[in-house]
C-alpha cells in the first residue's frame, strides 16, 4: 500500500486489487480503468448456502468507494466468496442492489432449461 506500487501498477496497466478482508485495510486506489473488488471473509462461516453473518456495513462502504471513482473508469468487477456471509451468490445480489442494479432471480439460476441437466443429475 505505498505510491511506489500504485505508480507501478498504472505504468504497466494493472489494477490494484480492492479487498474486504479481516487481514488487511485496502487503500481504494484506482491504478487502471477498471476496479476488481474481493469480498472475501474470514472462515468463521461453517454452514454455507444462505446469508450468515450481515455484512452491509461493509458492502455499503465499498459501494459508497465505486461511486467515488466512477469517472476513472466503466467496470468493476465485484466477486464475493461464500465465506463473506455464508452465500456468495445472495451477496452479489445484494450488492448489486445497492449500487443500483437490478436483482437476480437466484431461484431461476437453479432450475435448469427443458432437458437441460444438472451436475448431480450425472453418476
Amino acid at each position: 500500500m505505498r505510491p511506489e506500487v500504485f505508480a507501478e501498477l498504472r505504468r504497466r496497466e494493472a489494477a490494484m486489487v480492492w479487498n474486504e478482508t479481516q487481514y488487511m485495510d485496502t487503500i481504494p486506489e484506482v491504478t487502471t480503468d477498471f476496479v476488481y473488488l474481493r469480498f472475501i471473509g474470514d472462515r468463521s462461516v461453517d454452514r454455507l448456502g444462505a446469508i450468515q453473518i450481515d455484512r452491509t456495513k461493509e458492502m455499503e462502504r465499498w459501494a459508497e468507494r465505486l461511486r467515488q471513482v466512477e469517472d476513472h473508469g466503466d467496470r468493476a468487477f465485484v466477486l464475493f466468496n461464500n465465506h463473506f456471509a455464508g452465500a456468495g451468490p445472495a451477496c452479489a445480489d445484494r450488492f448489486r442492489r445497492m449500487i443500483g442494479f437490478p436483482a437476480l432471480d437466484l431461484a431461476a439460476m437453479h432450475a435448469p432449461d427443458v432437458g437441460q441437466r444438472r451436475l448431480p443429475d450425472f453418476p
